[in-house]
């Protein structure tokens, strides 16, 4: 049976800095030097007796691993490694309530994305852009949706389906088509690519955030044109300072990969506002806007610097 829901988002935080033990002990994101090749590092550290568990070529050349503190000496040693992080914690947040027929929501409104060219009626428009969103993955089965591709980085031998609905509703916002029922999103009928770096439960790690980023940003460098990611949306947002570097001197592997996408030419778009601030001016950010007025949410401890203001209220089809 088809459903229509509410959802009120929260962006979703990593976990990170002296007042949020977000670190999974024993787990580690290990960056190479350029020209490094990653999947020799990895095949390294796995003769060392280390379980990796993921490796990045693109946005970020390394690989994500459990080892032992005699390992992570030994991996540390390696002269084709740049430096060595502990993998951290992430979280989505939101709620879900059932709700009625097609809307097209204030901040839809007030950007005039009602009279975009695809608008019809009859879900035959559509914008001709890949969009990529890394979250919770998407629901398979939403006729609002256009769902061309994507991956699991927490499995990636398991679909890519939405079992927590914040990517669901993320992806309503973006492209959800006008059709005549549920959302109409700011880019109806975009193409959408769906990196699933959250659980069930909307929480993550920072290795499957890279591992998304480093997905999306293949898109540009393998031999389909097609398949151009040319804007992702991340939300993700508190992982650490600028250093003015893209990460390679207060060792950041998620400041590191979004510079490297963003050199490749994908145009990040990632959260602001609530009790973190923004630190990587290579991307958007976006702010919480309670009401689609164009006002900051006034429930909000503070408001940093942004550089787009989104609704907090958000209508997807699912």
């Amino acid at each position: 049976m088809k459903q229509t829901f509410v959802l009120v988002v929260a962006a979703f935080a990593l976990l990170a800095g002296p007042s949020h033990a977000g670190t999974v002990p024993g787990q580690y994101i290990v960056v190479l030097k350029d020209g490094a090749n990653s999947h020799a590092a990895a095949q390294r550290a796995r003769k060392l007796g280390g379980d990796v568990f993921a490796e990045y070529g693109v946005a970020l050349h390394g690989y994500a691993a459990r080892l032992s503190d005699s390992q992570l000496a030994s991996v540390e040693a390696d002269p084709s490694v740049q430096f060595v992080s502990s993998d951290g914690t992430a979280e989505v947040a939101g709620y879900v309530t059932t709700i009625v027929p097609q809307i097209v929501p204030n901040y839809i409104d007030r950007i005039d994305g009602e009279l975009s060219s695809t608008v019809s009626g009859d879900g035959t428009g559509s914008v001709d852009v890949n969009i990529g969103v890394v979250d919770t993955g998407v629901d398979l089965s939403n006729p609002d949706l256009n769902v061309v591709g994507g991956t699991n980085c927490i499995d990636p031998k398991k679909s890519y389906q939405d079992d927590n609905l914040h990517g669901t509703a993320i992806s309503g916002m973006l492209a959800a088509e006008d059709n005549g029922f549920g959302l109409v999103g700011i880019a109806p009928g975009a193409r959408l690519w769906e990196a699933k770096s959250f659980d069930k439960h909307a929480s993550g790690k920072w290795s499957s955030i890279i591992c998304g980023i480093d997905w999306v940003t293949a898109t540009r460098t393998d031999a389909d044109p097609t398949n151009d990611i040319v804007v992702a949306n991340g939300s993700f947002r508190g992982f650490g300072s600028d250093d003015g570097n893209c990460g390679r001197t207060n060792d950041d592997p998620v400041h590191l990969a979004i510079c490297n996408s963003v050199a490749a030419g994908v145009t990040w778009v990632v959260a602001a506002g609530n009790d973190v601030q923004e630190h990587h001016p290579c991307e958007l950010r976006r702010g919480a806007d309670g009401d689609g007025d164009g006002r900051p949410r006034r429930q909000a401890r503070r408001f940093w610097h942004v550089t787009v203001l989104e609704p907090d209220l958000l209508r997807a089809a699912a």
